[in-house]
């Protein structure tokens, strides 16, 4: 009989859905059995999340955080799972009491870093302790990158010295999605030249995404163009401030420079479609989309804030500062100049290598057994 797992995911969007994708759909997770939990709003574009992580039961909450306490606690008083694993600070508190009380362990894996805005307004100390108390509770923290070890360490200290409590697990893609993945048309598809660079900025439109600061990147690059080479930015993504951040666009003249297309579940033949992908984070804590792009063999610029370093470390990535849309401007004008394709697609089997999601799906199902077999002993 397989382990029964439930998953709780309060919001699932962006990369903790496309993580989940991953993740346990790997072959290394295939003896558990699991259950989603999740969220979705009724204005949301998640779609069918049966599809998008098929071979799961999925079940869907209102996102009210009572609803999704009193179903968390409904599940794990059931008596059938083995494990609660909770996706996100936000769902380990709504899942903590209730695995508490079933006498049910769970596992944390946190997707964000802590930061100066985490907890905001008059209640900031209490929300401050409530997650020092639920993440002390969890059988263990998983973090998704070294830098994002380091954040929780540097917020919690006692749970840092707590031996094993928080452990590193990077996460990763499936690799040959991105090496056979065919190119979409993009020119022909947005009615550009063929001879125009195609440069991509995908995600939602969160301040942290640093979209901003590649508006004025390509502000600067219209005024000293080091080529007469024209130049678009197709950026992909919906969510977040994407009517204030087109509207800054038109604010500064640039709307010739850009094309917005919405999200897409399949972002693999996107990659293959442009010239160079642009990750102008300020702060990452695990991204998965360089991983996808340098698979492809799709030149990239990111910059050097906590998590995306990690990833970029090594590779040919150009790598600029955070916040600096000058330094931005001038890595998209060398990409302009001189044609670095044929050096990341040679570099693209390496990264193939390194990412592959399987190690870091064995690694989970490593855990998995540690936390299920210290629990029967403490039982």
């Amino acid at each position: 009989m397989k382990h029964q797992i439930l998953l709780t995911v309060w919001w699932p969007v962006g990369g903790i859905r496309t993580y989940l994708r991953y993740v346990y759909g790997s072959e290394q997770l295939a003896k558990y059995e699991f259950t989603i939990l999740c969220t979705v709003r009724p204005d949301s574009s998640v779609g069918d999340l049966s599809a998008i992580w098929p071979g799961m039961k999925v079940v869907e909450v209102a996102p009210s955080p009572w609803r999704f306490f009193w179903t968390v606690m409904k599940h794990v008083r059931g008596g059938s799972y083995h494990l609660v694993h909770a996706q996100g600070l936000t769902s380990a508190i709504l899942s903590a009491i209730p695995c508490l009380v079933a006498r049910v362990p769970y596992f944390v894996t946190l997707h964000d870093m802590f930061g100066e805005g985490t907890f905001k307004g008059r209640w900031q100390g209490l929300k401050s302790s409530i997650t020092a108390w639920t993440l002390s509770h969890a059988v263990a923290i998983q973090a998704l990158s070294n830098d994002a070890r380091e954040n929780v360490a540097r917020r919690y200290p006692k749970l840092a010295a707590k031996r094993g409590h928080i452990v590193t697990v990077n996460t990763g893609i499936v690799a040959h999605r991105f090496r056979s993945a065919e190119p979409r048309d993009l020119r022909r598809e947005l009615g550009l030249p063929d001879d125009v660079f195609l440069f991509g900025f995908l995600g939602r439109f969160m301040s942290l995404k640093g979209f901003r600061y590649l508006v004025l990147a390509l502000r600067d690059l219209r005024l000293k163009n080091p080529t007469k080479r024209e130049f678009v930015v197709v950026a992909v993504g919906s969510g977040g401030f994407i009517r204030e951040d087109t509207r800054f666009v038109e604010e500064l003249g640039l709307e010739p420079h850009f094309r917005f297309l919405p999200f897409s579940n399949d972002v693999g033949p996107i990659l293959k479609g442009l010239d160079a992908v642009v990750i102008p984070s300020l702060s990452e804590t695990a991204p998965l989309l360089p991983m996808e792009a340098l698979v492809a063999g799709v030149p990239v610029i990111g910059t050097s804030c906590s998590g995306l370093r990690e990833v970029l470390e090594g590779t040919p990535a150009l790598v600029v500062p955070p916040a600096d849309h000058q330094a931005l401007a001038q890595a998209m004008g060398c990409l302009l100049q001189g044609d670095m394709r044929m050096e990341f697609e040679s570099w693209a089997a390496k990264a193939a290598e390194r990412f592959d999601v399987a190690g870091a799906a064995a690694r989970i199902a490593g855990l998995y057994e540690d936390v299920m077999q210290a629990a029967n002993g403490r039982a």
